[in-house]
């Protein structure tokens, strides 16, 4: 194995990197060029995600947006044969090995066995196609040694796709932002050339995205060095936020060659919380959902104000008006929150001279 070249940012315990892919490969002639080529094989083809040999898919974007739990769903799908997130058809089924270096045994467990359920998967061809590994430590991408090429290529010999979860635990002791940072996803390229299995890592994106990004600014947000994505043959972004649905678009097709138009999931729990799906969900009914979501959030927020200015205030209360004012809300915001508290809040009158005024006062601290 060839010695690291300097690198000022690669950070001083990267030892080895491995070489470039395919770097024993034959020189292609002209005859060799002109061949009639074959059409490539697909684990999903409307997705645009080929398989066999060549450079890695990624998955990326904004922590707890769904990512893992839609690559979950993703992979039974595809060691089952049934439509990926209840839309997309998959070829056949394939086998998966899931390589999850963030999880743990539990969330990892757990989540499967929910997924399953709920697509009433076919446990025999779960039991055929998925291997797990939870924090291998043999299955690194810094420091490749001839040892630990061995290993990669065991994992990946005889399976279609091998699943990294994520790249940043993958690659330690180096910096994402370096330029060395893209050897890991080379070796990988090279090992899916030799075996023909496809590699799918999954990637953060940047923290503190903005809200709003265009659908073609989504690319950026990928976290780390420009090498990163530019060492990847097909990319999926999630954009989204926390418990609520998410878009999807995806920024690279290499080898598919075709755009692949944006499409919109949803994770939730199903048959009493011992389900879990993750979904296509059509525009309109995405946005439907956001819209409810964000007046459920601000619901919440208007009602913690009603009942820090109340709480304040004590036995005498707040008239409405004042109320209105302590809290900055207008009027159906203001009403809608102390509705929503319910027997907490009491509407008392408060005698003043000859006047009496409505006052609202918290009764309830416990809520």
């Amino acid at each position: 194995m060839a010695s690291t070249p300097n690198d000022s940012d690669a950070g001083s315990t990267l030892r080895a990197l491995p070489p470039p892919p395919n770097d024993d490969s034959p020189w292609l002639t002209w005859s060799d060029i002109k061949k009639p080529l074959v059409r490539p094989d697909y684990l999903c083809e409307r997705l645009g995600l080929v398989s066999g040999g060549g450079a890695p898919h990624m998955i990326a974007g904004n922590s707890f947006v769904g990512k893992s739990i839609a690559l979950q769903s993703l992979v039974v799908s595809l060691c089952t044969g049934a439509k990926l997130w209840g839309e997309f058809p998959v070829t056949r089924p394939f086998r998966v090995a899931h390589i999850d270096l963030e999880q743990g045994p539990y969330t990892t467990a757990e989540r499967y066995q929910r997924i399953a359920l709920d697509m009433r998967a076919n446990e025999t061809l779960l039991e055929k196609n998925l291997a797990v590994k939870i924090y291998p430590k043999e299955l690194r991408l810094s420091e490749i040694s001839a040892k630990r090429e061995r290993v990669w290529r065991e994992a990946m010999k005889d399976r279609d796709l091998v699943i990294i979860d994520a790249l940043r635990p993958s690659m330690p002791g180096i910096d994402e932002n370096s330029s060395l940072f893209r050897a890991g996803l080379d070796f990988l390229a090279s090992m899916s050339v030799e075996t023909g299995c496809r590699a799918l890592v999954i990637h953060h994106g940047k923290k503190g995205t903005p809200e709003g990004v265009a659908r073609d600014g989504r690319k950026e947000s990928i976290r780390g060095t420009s090498g990163i994505p530019d060492a990847c043959d097909h990319i999926m972004v999630f954009y989204g936020k926390k418990y609520a649905p998410f878009e999807v678009t995806t920024e690279k097709t290499r080898t598919h060659g075709r755009d692949v138009e944006p499409f919109w999931l949803r994770i939730e729990d199903t048959q009493g919380h011992r389900g879990l799906r993750c979904s296509q969900l059509d525009e309109e009914a995405a946005k439907e959902v956001l819209k409810e979501s964000k007046a459920d959030a601000q619901l919440m927020a208007d009602k913690e104000l009603v009942r820090g200015a109340l709480v304040a205030a004590g036995a005498e209360g707040l008239g409405t008006e004042a109320l209105r004012k302590e809290c900055g809300l207008n009027g159906s915001r203001c009403a809608a929150a102390v509705e929503a508290h319910g027997e907490a809040i009491s509407v008392q009158g408060v005698k003043s001279g000859r006047t009496i005024t409505r006052a609202h006062v918290w009764v309830d601290d416990g809520q």
